[in-house]
């Protein structure tokens, strides 16, 4: 596939593009945080199997109802690839990106009480070993699109369970931006 640079989409499909990626994170977050409810304060935390159950749901949600549209990438690290792959032209990715960005936030504050959807880093693990790790993840995650459209790679989620206790295994920087907008915790970031 060729890198292409512009295509010849009107407007109101780029705006429609932009809408949909926004209501793509928007849901990511809703139905993704859902599964990171810490019930009882403490006591029944989050098990790692139903949190990544519930990310992958809101996948699975996400992409049937907006992936007919933008192909509701949800993830900046995503829309490049689908960029550096040739799927899209050069002009989509910032629509898709900012849409992105400013999607994650609006799901609101009530729903992102202080013991919803935390980012963390486990105490014995460095900023640096963080962000290799999300880093290292999220190549993995965007290898595991590029093998949907290539046929040839194969890339299992068992990485991504591996990866939970550590750091939280957000994978996608628009996730991690939303409750640190909501909550103003800045820490780790």
């Amino acid at each position: 596939n060729k890198i292409r640079i512009t295509d010849n989409l009107a407007i109101l499909d780029r705006i429609i593009f932009f809408a949909s990626e926004v209501c793509g994170a928007e849901t990511l977050l809703f139905v993704g945080c859902a599964g990171c409810v810490d019930l009882n304060e403490g006591h029944y935390p989050p098990n790692p199997v139903h949190v990544g159950l519930a990310f992958g749901l809101r996948l699975m949600l996400a992409a049937q109802c907006f992936g007919h549209i933008s192909g509701c990438h949800v993830n900046p690290m995503v829309i490049l690839a689908t960029f550096m792959f040739g799927n899209i032209p050069l002009i989509q990715p910032p629509l898709h990106i900012v849409g992105q960005i400013l999607g994650a936030p609006l799901i609101t504050p009530d729903v992102m009480s202080a013991r919803l959807c935390p980012n963390f880093v486990h105490p014995y693990v460095s900023e640096a070993e963080a962000f290799l790790v999300e880093f290292i993840i999220s190549f993995l995650l965007t290898m595991g699109y590029c093998g949907v459209w290539d046929r040839k790679i194969i890339v299992t989620p068992e990485a991504i369970f591996k990866q939970l206790p550590y750091t939280g295994a957000s994978i996608n920087p628009v996730r991690t931006l939303a409750p640190a907008v909501i909550k103003n915790n800045w820490e780790h970031h």
